[in-house]
């Protein structure tokens, strides 16, 4: 009988910040899987482009080959919910945030029997040594799903010399930045930057743009979207004042191009020097400050965004997709037919485990304690 032999992914992938963790080779046969190939679905993220210069190490580690396959954020959504709502083992793994953890729980394989088996996870990489919010985010009836890579969190980005040649200050409220943005973009008509957004928001249709900044601004203001009864109250006063006040900000400041801005759109806007002030994650600020692209080196200010003591927090993980841990079992001599399998059955001893190492990413937002 020709088995399928299909990889399950993951299982050490994480070392952040600017730690190595290392892992010993008397602890686990990096080279049991040694020929085979791991396919990554990816979204197209400085995360993602973090660990794409791994790939060849993790390779030469275990001679397992990776193909990674990165996509635009809404194209990766939609080629993921294909994928995993289907049973495809198209891939391997898979970049997920906690709202498709809750939405895929079936399509996804639980995690926590890999890390406790000797054989795949090197005993002394701590589990526990992750923030357990970001733990939790990834877990559903305690039972973990996807590893945390990274954390992010959302502020204002401001033009600090913009904002002082304007005499212009960080807002601190709602309606401060409403008018902050009126009077900045009426300054930058004045100085002949009318190309210039005065602010950069995410407009494309997607959860990301109506589940983060939206949100953080929507808690900050005491509403939910959930009651305490699980009854949506969305449409609350408190609902949609805040929303009323974000659609006055669009039309303030935005880009008329504003629905078709993702949240690449908005680090490019701001890191180019097109706009003057954005909301968004805060990792933006690396870039603006250390690429060599950066036009706004040394330009730029930051401050939580206004009326907002405490952000939100999205985080990413990597996930293994259940379909790719199992394949179709020929039944007994009896069927007709051996090459063709009518049950799933998941691999026991014959499984390919592809261990993922070494995927450094330097985090302004740490996911361990």
């Amino acid at each position: 009988m020709k088995k399928k032999l299909l990889f399950s992914g993951l299982l050490i992938i994480l070392l952040v910040v600017s730690s190595t963790v290392m892992i010993s080779a008397d602890t686990i046969d990096f080279r049991q899987c040694e020929g085979e190939t791991i396919n990554l679905l990816m979204n197209k993220h400085t995360y993602t482009n973090s660990i794409s210069s791994y790939t060849d190490e993790f390779t030469k580690l275990t001679g397992i080959n990776v193909n990674l396959y990165a996509l635009s954020e809404q194209q990766f959504f939609e080629k993921q919910k294909m994928v995993l709502a289907t049973g495809s083992d198209e891939y391997d793994v898979t970049m997920i945030g906690p709202l498709f953890v809750w939405q895929y729980e079936n399509d996804l394989e639980p995690l926590d029997s890999y890390i406790n088996d000797p054989k795949l996870a090197d005993p002394t990489w701590d589990l526990d040594d992750f923030y357990q919010g970001l733990l939790a985010s990834n877990s559903m009836a305690n039972e973990l799903y996807a590893v945390p890579v990274m954390a992010e969190g959302y502020i204002l980005h401001y033009r600090e010399d913009l904002f002082d040649q304007y005499g212009l200050t960080a807002p601190a409220t709602m309606d401060e930045w409403i008018e902050t943005t009126i009077k900045l973009r009426k300054a930058l008509d004045e100085d002949g930057k009318e190309e210039m957004d005065a602010l950069a928001l995410r407009g494309v249709r997607g959860p990301g743009t109506v589940l983060l900044v939206p949100f953080c601004l929507l808690h900050a203001a005491g509403g939910g979207d959930f009651d305490e009864n699980g009854k949506c109250v969305m449409n609350s006063e408190i609902s949609v004042k805040v929303h009323e006040d974000y659609i006055k900000l669009v039309k303030a400041g935005c880009s008329n191009d504003w629905s078709n801005y993702d949240w690449y759109d908005v680090k490019d806007a701001l890191t180019s020097g097109r706009a003057a002030s954005g909301a968004d994650c805060n990792f933006f600020a690396a870039e603006q400050w250390n690429s060599e692209d950066s036009k706004v080196v040394g330009k730029m200010a930051y401050s939580l965004l206004p009326g907002v003591e405490v952000s939100n927090t999205w985080t990413w993980g990597l996930a293994m997709n259940k379909a790719s841990i199992y394949y179709n079992v020929p039944d007994s001599a009896s069927n007709p037919n051996p090459e063709q399998g009518s049950g799933l059955q998941k691999l026991e001893d014959d499984i390919l485990w592809g261990l993922f190492v070494k995927l450094v990413y330097r985090l302004k937002l740490p996911l361990r304690q």
